[in-house]
């Protein structure tokens, strides 16, 4: 074999054993940095303030990253994302996953519908969907309140992260009526309005909705080489511990801005917002289904007691985001709820503005800017339950 030839295959064979020993040494800190992941705690001050929540949650998606890259989120028909069917995710006292039918729920949907089951489904987006545990989410208090004096009750929790009305209304006549709903309570308002204020909105669309549809269709519907070669490359990419590390570092930045400095909450996008419930409204009537449409609550309206820690919140948007966020939600936020209580209400659905709900809380409600801590979870999933057993259950 001539000399250069031999110079090369050396150079290679030491080029795998050095990428080898960093893709193992790279194995080994990733198992420290999970086991020193510290646990989430048990509410919103155990994080110290909003700053201390985020670089948790960084800490908490990186570690993720190494546990399950391929993530826990589909591309899919009509609602374009969705939530991955049979995913779990544990560390620590974190405890997510989904079952088969990609809802977040403790167990399988059973089809046909057992005899004597009053099967309830709760829609919205990340809110609904919870965060961190079980028992971070509406969906937990609600089944519990109700199984008290119902235990034939059955609460699903189709909460998916980013989900608008647009989609929530796709979900809920490509999935959710073909598996037999007694009730479907609908808690959403804020990512419609939200997204308005971005510069790439568009009517009836989330701002990320055009780049997820364009992803989908060149996976699905227009495949090219070039791009299936590109999305393994990605999941080959992400399985690599040392690949992973090095993406990591060579596009660390801080944390992005969540709102713009002149946030401006769009009228079409209230005006959609309420079609689109009128539309889930005619549409459960037209089935025979029974409904609940309700406007959630968010931080900035109708909680003149913050805690300390809403307080960090709400100085993290003005100080350091710059934004007038809040001053739009106490402009808007009112005007919408009355709106959707406004919709007439019929012998099957009836709309609710929830948005002064936590009035009386003078703990903390809010973990971010629109999430909830589980005391707020567990009023909201309380007051659907009295909802549920007075005008439903109650009259069946």
């Amino acid at each position: 074999m001539p000399l250069i030839f031999k110079k090369i295959l050396l150079s290679v064979v030491s080029l795998t054993i050095l990428v080898g020993v960093c893709e193992v040494s790279s194995r080994f800190y990733e198992r420290k940095e999970i086991r020193d992941f510290p646990p989430a705690p048990d509410n919103a001050e155990g994080f110290g303030d909003f700053k201390g929540l985020l670089r948790w949650v960084g800490d908490l998606g990186r570690v993720q990253g190494y546990i399950v890259p391929e993530g826990g989120v589909d591309y899919l028909p009509y609602t374009i994302t969705g939530l991955k069917p049979s995913f779990p995710f544990h560390i620590k006292n974190v405890d997510y996953r989904t079952n088969a039918q990609g809802f977040r729920h403790e167990g399988e949907i059973v089809m046909p519908k057992p005899a004597g089951a009053f099967r309830i489904f709760l829609l919205g987006g990340s809110t609904v969907q919870g965060i961190f545990n079980h028992q971070w989410t509406i969906s937990y208090y609600l089944d519990r309140a109700l199984k008290a004096n119902h235990p034939n009750v059955e609460v699903i929790n189709a909460g998916v992260v980013g989900y608008r009305s647009q989609s929530e209304m796709a979900l809920l006549t490509t999935k959710i009526l073909d598996m037999d709903p007694d009730l479907v309570v609908v808690l959403d308002g804020r990512n419609d309005l939200y997204y308005s204020i971005l510069p790439t909105w568009r009517n009836r669309e989330g701002a990320d909705y055009l780049a997820e549809k364009t992803i989908l269709d060149n996976l699905v519907n227009y495949p090219s080489e070039v791009q299936i070669s590109k999305y393994a490359a990605k999941v080959f990419l992400k399985r690599s511990s040392l690949a992973t590390r090095i993406i990591n570092l060579t596009h660390r930045s801080g944390a992005s801005s969540t709102y713009p400095p002149d946030a401006k909450i769009k009228d079409e996008a209230v005006k959609t917002y309420l079609g689109n419930l009128a539309i889930m409204k005619a549409i459960l009537e037209s089935r025979g289904i029974r409904g609940i449409l309700a406007f959630q609550p968010t931080l900035g309206y109708c909680k003149d007691d913050t805690s300390d820690y809403e307080k960090s919140v709400i100085s993290y948007l003005v100080e350091v985001e710059k934004s007038n966020w809040l001053d739009e939600v106490r402009s808007k936020w009112k005007e919408v709820g009355e709106r959707v209580d406004g919709i007439p209400d019929s012998s099957l659905v009836e709309t609710h503005d929830l948005t002064c709900l936590f009035s009386d809380m003078k703990e903390t409600a809010y973990i971010d800017s629109v999430h909830y801590v589980p005391k707020s979870s567990q009023v909201l999933g309380e007051r659907f339950a009295q909802i549920v057993e007075s005008q439903f259950l109650t009259r069946k």
